[in-house]
């Protein structure tokens, strides 16, 4: 099983009526699955993924519905090693 660092990259704007989520760690066995736990998770609509590199990825998700619709993109780290410990 694999870590995937999820963090938001902020849009500049804020919007008031929705939380968004700005940092979480995923544990799947691939970054599909990962993507798809996040959807679950957080309510969010999984649109797309670009490749940056072999470990870095960008998520795409739509979040609300109507005038409150909004799509957030998400950096995605792929982290092998161990390096948050589990209490």
């Amino acid at each position: 099983m694999k870590k995937y660092i999820f963090y938001l990259r902020p849009a500049g704007r804020t919007n008031r009526h929705q939380s968004r989520v700005y940092f979480c760690v995923i544990i799947a066995k691939d970054i599909l699955l990962a993507a798809r736990k996040f959807s679950n998770i957080y309510g969010s609509t999984y649109s797309g993924m670009m490749k940056v590199n072999e470990n870095k990825y960008q998520l795409f998700y739509t979040q609300g519905k109507g005038q409150y619709k909004e799509e957030l993109m998400y950096i995605v780290i792929e982290e092998e090693k161990n390096r948050f410990e589990s209490i």
